[in-house]
């Protein structure tokens, strides 16, 4: 019997006569061993390599996808915050906005509801007596009303006095 049906007999527990008689090992020679330890440890060393070769591969594999995902992360979190910041920037803006108009209607509003200074001109009044009466300078009593020459007024003008 060979030493293949040897194996299979003794893996699938069939024993034959010859099997059940003791085992007579053919005597090894020392030089053979040695080449047989020699293919052994030449086998388990580069297993070991390869093993070792195959866990630097899945350490590195790992850490890329580690990176990718840490990347995407950052990526993620720097889009988020950006939105953020300018959600924060448009509602800023907008209520500036509103505080604005706000202020511009309060400001016509206390414009239309407090009463216009008027001064109708006597004979002999000046553009400056009138100013210094309201406290005013005469050259803003000028400009409101549109008068290009200030020196020149008449009595029953009617000036509107700015504040």
């Amino acid at each position: 019997m060979g030493l293949f049906d040897e194996i299979k007999d003794e893996l699938t527990g069939k024993h034959d006569e010859a099997a059940d008689a003791p085992e007579v090992q053919a005597p090894i020679i020392p030089e053979e061993q040695a080449r047989i330890d020699r293919e052994q440890a030449s086998n388990e060393a580069t297993a070991a390599v390869a093993q070792t070769e195959l866990d630097a591969k899945e350490k590195a594999e790992a850490e890329a996808r580690a990176k990718a995902e840490a990347e995407e992360k950052a990526k993620a979190d720097a889009a988020a915050q950006a939105k953020t910041a300018a959600d924060q920037k448009a509602a800023a803006e907008a209520k500036a906005d509103t505080e604005a108009k706000q202020k511009a209607n309060a400001a016509q509003a206390a414009q239309a509801a407090q009463p216009k200074r008027t001064y109708t001109v006597k004979p002999g009044d000046t553009l400056s007596e009138i100013g210094s009466k309201f406290g005013v300078n005469y050259m803003d009593i000028a400009r409101a009303n549109g008068v290009k020459n200030p020196d020149l007024i008449y009595p029953g003008q009617v000036f509107t006095i700015p504040e």
